[in-house]
Parts: C-alpha cells; structure tokens; sequence
C-alpha cells in the first residue's frame, strides 16, 4: 500500500527584450508527503517449505523459521526475524525552475538556450524483497540541465533541420543497483547515485521530397557516466562505479522514415511508409558486467494503405520488424540464471479504419 501527496505552487514570466529576443523565467515549489508499506509475503503456504528450511537455514538459524501462512516473509537486514512492515513517510520539498532565452536570427532560424532545474520525488522500490533494506526509500533526485539549440527552415520552406546539444548534472540519481546478501549474494535495491551526469547532442531533419514523398531522419548521441558511487555489482563484487555508464543508455541511436502518399482517383488514395530504427550497444547493468550485454539492433517496419478522404475508412497491410531480426531488450538474472527478454520476431496483419 502507498499514498503520495503533493502540493505545489508555480509561477512564469515571460518578457519580449526586443523584436527578435525572448526571455522567459518560471520557477515552483514543491511539497512531498509520501507513505508506503509492504513486504513480501507468503500465498497459501507455497513459500513456507523453502523460506521456513533452506532459507532460514542458511541464514544460520535452525529451521521451522519464522515466516507463517499467508504472513509476510521479507526478514530484518541480518536475517534474524521477519521485519516489520511498516515504514516511515518520506517528506521533501524543493524549488525548481527553468530560465531560458529565444533569438529570432530570421524568419527562418532561430536559436535557443536554456538552463533548468528539476526534481524527481524519492520513490520506494517495487521489488520482491527478502531483506527489508531493499524496501528503503531513495530520497528525491536533482537535475540541472543545460540546453542550446537552433530550429531552421530551409529549401523555402520544404526542409525543417532542428539540432540541440545537451549538458545534465544528476545529484542522487535513482537507480537499480544492489544490496549484499548472506543467501542470495546480491539482491536488488533502489539506490541514490550522488554524482553522475549525461551529456550530447540530437539532429533532426524533415523534408518535402516531392509533392507525394516526405523523409524524415533523426540521430542522437548520448554519453552517461557515474562519477560518485561504490556499491554491489549484480554479480556480487564490491567496485567503485566511477567512470561506468548509465543502465539502458545506448550511446548511438537512429531513426529514419520515408511516406509516399498519393491520390488514385479523386476520393481514393494510397499512402505506403517505410520506416528503420537502429540502436547501438548497451548494457543492462550500470557499467558493464558479463552476460548484461544489450547488443546493438535494427528494426525496419513498412505498411500499405488504400483510403478514402470522403468516406473516412482506410485499409492496408503492414509489417513490424520486416526481416524478423532477433533481438533482446533488456537483461535480469534470479540468484544464479542470466536471461534475456526478446524483441518481437517478425508481426504482420491487416488493419481496417474508419473515421465516425
């Protein structure tokens, strides 16, 4: 069970310096009230014969252990008692805000700036927990985040190119990490980062080709380090994280589209797309560790289809991920396996819509 409250006041001023630079400045304060209990707990006594023998022996205590029917299972930081549920509200307040400049060069390019300061409210973890430490709360994150961008329409007007690059300095960054455990090695936990930061640069370009072909293509790069953290790694060795990069963050990413729509007669038409997405390696982990590898992949998708703009129905064919690429999106393990969760293999259909 948990219950969350906030409450929160907000403020923005916007200010025109002159014709072509526009000034805007908002901040808001914030109060979190958040409560949570729970624990993991027995169902039926399907748990009882493994976590009141095995369990409770390795933890050094002499078996029937404490754990009873339908009661919660989740023990004390020394595995010497079932811990108590309950838990202490969490309560934060910050101010956060956002001070950013706009510079209009010409009716074609405009620049754009800006630096923010934002919060992300402490949180418990939803985990199945044997220890009740992995159910502490991490306390609230802070990020200042600095941006600078231009937008510019070119071609008169049949090519819009949009490209930021991007500083973000994390103070108690919340990630998965890991808590040291007599049984299981390692066991999950949500954890506080102190000092980490994420830093690169995005481009995006859309075009008018031709009367019936629009492209659209996009890119990012993205750098994530850890400067301040020692901890568990999921494998159970004590390390220093510094230098390590964010879980999930691919450092190269790609999308790329291209949309034929063209009439047939004058109330049908047929629109097609082809569509590819790409995404450099990654890691399942913070860092890298051995069989936490997130391989890089390519995904194309493409539909089909026939419509009518007086009748307002459309039907075609499609395809998601066209050459059934094998893939795998993420990475856990359970005290001893490593596995992966795959992508969807190929996926085709019909779809039929209509407008009322």
């Amino acid at each position: 069970e948990s219950e969350s409250t906030s409450k929160a006041v907000f403020g923005k001023f916007d200010y025109d310096v002159n014709d072509k630079l526009q000034a805007s400045l908002g901040l808001r304060y914030t109060d979190n009230k958040l409560e949570s209990t729970s624990c993991s707990a027995d169902y039926e006594g399907n748990s009882l014969i493994i976590w009141n023998t095995a369990v409770w022996g390795f933890a050094g205590n002499v078996p029937p252990g404490p754990v009873v029917r339908n009661g919660c299972m989740t023990l004390t930081p020394d595995l010497s008692a079932v811990a108590d549920p309950n838990r202490t509200p969490l309560e934060e307040d910050n101010v956060s805000g956002r001070f950013s400049l706009q510079y209009t060069v010409n009716d074609d390019w405009l620049l754009f700036g800006s630096i923010s300061r934002g919060y992300k409210s402490g949180a418990w973890p939803v985990l199945t927990a044997s220890r009740s430490d992995q159910l502490d709360a991490a306390t609230q994150e802070k990020l200042t985040a600095y941006e600078f961008g231009t937008k510019n329409t070119l071609l008169d007007g049949a090519a819009q190119l949009n490209a930021a690059v991007f500083y973000y300095d994390y103070e108690d960054k919340q990630l998965l990490s890991e808590v040291e455990d007599l049984v299981f090695t390692t066991l999950p936990r949500l954890v506080n980062i102190p000092k980490s930061e994420v830093y690169g640069a995005e481009v995006d370009f859309n075009m008018q080709v031709s009367e019936s072909l629009t492209t659209r293509l996009g890119v990012s790069y993205t750098q994530s380090e850890v400067k301040e953290y020692q901890g568990f790694r999921r494998l159970g060795n004590f390390d220093d994280f510094a230098g390590d990069e964010f879980p999930y963050t691919p450092e190269w990413q790609f999308t790329g589209s291209l949309t034929h729509d063209t009439p047939l007669s004058s109330g049908l038409g047929l629109i097609s797309n082809l569509s590819v997405s790409y995404r450099s390696d990654a890691s399942a982990t913070i860092g890298e560790e051995p069989g936490f590898e997130v391989d890089g992949y390519a995904l194309v998708n493409g539909d089909i289809s026939v419509y009518s703009n007086d009748a307002g129905w459309k039907v075609g064919v499609y395809a998601k991920n066209l050459f059934d690429e094998y893939y795998w999106t993420s990475v856990d393990t359970t005290t001893d396996p490593i596995y992966r969760i795959p992508g969807m293999p190929r996926e085709y259909g019909v779809r039929l819509q209509y407008n009322f």
